[in-house]
């Protein structure tokens, strides 16, 4: 399964020379958790998440303190470039979905930008993968049996699915032709989005 698979397109994005007072906004109607940064020329240049933003913004309520805050004396960053973080974390639409998972979990980030050089053509988050793990079994099952007819791999093969799991097993009956290629139908499976894990029943494993 491929990053451009699962990614959300088109990407929400703020412009470094954005108000921080908008790229809050955005994040909001959104419902996103941070935006990709671009420059004048729509180039990468940085990212902006929640706690960038909220960095410097709140004032001290002197209801909550037994002893009085004293005024704040720095004005909080005005502009989008004073808080985004440079060079961030990409991804690019043709890198494996387990290669993006591992990036976004081993460095704790909730979603990195898709890229094509420095140009932004998606967002991959951790809520897109869960959202591709949590397919219902029956329409993983129906986009394998599609799949394997596209490519010519379908005939003699029974398809289950459970939790993610699909089983190719030889179909039944005197009018099923004895199945080919269980490896490959086995690979072809593997692409399919909510997949998991793919069993041939020719070499009796698993493919991880």
């Amino acid at each position: 399964m491929l990053v451009r698979e699962v990614m959300t397109t088109p990407a929400v994005t703020v412009h470094a020379g954005d108000s921080v007072r908008r790229a809050a906004e955005q994040l909001l109607a959104h419902r996103i958790a941070s935006a990709p940064v671009l420059d004048a020329e729509d180039r990468l240049v940085g990212i902006v998440s929640e706690a960038d933003l909220l960095r410097g913004r709140t004032v001290r309520d002197p209801r909550a303190h037994l002893v009085p805050s004293t005024p704040e004396r720095d004005l909080p960053a005005a502009g989008v470039h004073e808080v985004m973080s440079t060079l961030p974390l990409s991804v690019r639409a043709g890198d494996d979905v387990d290669d993006a998972a591992r990036l976004l979990l081993d460095h704790g980030i909730k979603a990195a930008p898709v890229c094509e050089g420095r140009e932004v053509v998606g967002v991959v988050a951790r809520r897109d993968l869960l959202r591709c793990f949590a397919r219902p079994d029956a329409d993983v099952r129906r986009d394998v049996l599609e799949l394997l007819a596209e490519l010519g791999q379908g005939a003699g093969w029974d398809v289950a699915v459970d939790d993610g799991v699909v089983r190719l097993a030889p179909g039944r009956g005197p009018s099923v032709p004895a199945p080919r290629g269980g490896h490959v139908a086995a690979v072809i499976a593997r692409t399919v989005p909510g997949v998991a894990r793919v069993l041939e029943p020719a070499e009796g494993r698993a493919e991880e």
